[in-house]
């Protein structure tokens, strides 16, 4: 059996239908990397802050959970800041209003 050459109509429609599947991938893979790009990326740092939030609600019941700094050094102490006085005043108040709520009751 010996095999008929293609007419040229045959190969026009090959390469035409060819093309357009090709045209039709590359849309659809063009289209999905476009949405793929516009995804906003949770930055690392953020992401550590949301797994340890995830921790922190995913304490069982009864279990206190410590707040607390493991190494203190590391942050300053309130005196220890040097400008931000207007930061310092209010938080200063803010501390006294807890420590002191009924001088505020008249407010």
């Amino acid at each position: 059996m010996s095999k008929k050459p293609l007419s040229k109509v045959q190969i026009i429609c090959y390469v035409v239908i060819s093309t357009i599947i090709y045209i039709i991938i590359y849309f659809f893979c063009y289209r999905y990397s476009i949405k793929k790009k516009n995804v906003p990326e949770i930055p690392p740092k953020k992401e550590q802050q949301l797994l340890e939030t995830k921790k922190l609600t995913d304490a069982p019941e009864g279990k206190n959970i410590n707040f607390t700094s493991s190494n203190t050094e590391k942050f300053p102490c309130f005196q220890d800041l040097i400008g931000f006085s207007e930061e310092k005043k209010a938080l200063d108040g803010f501390i006294n209003y807890i420590k002191n709520p009924e001088d505020y009751q008249n407010i």
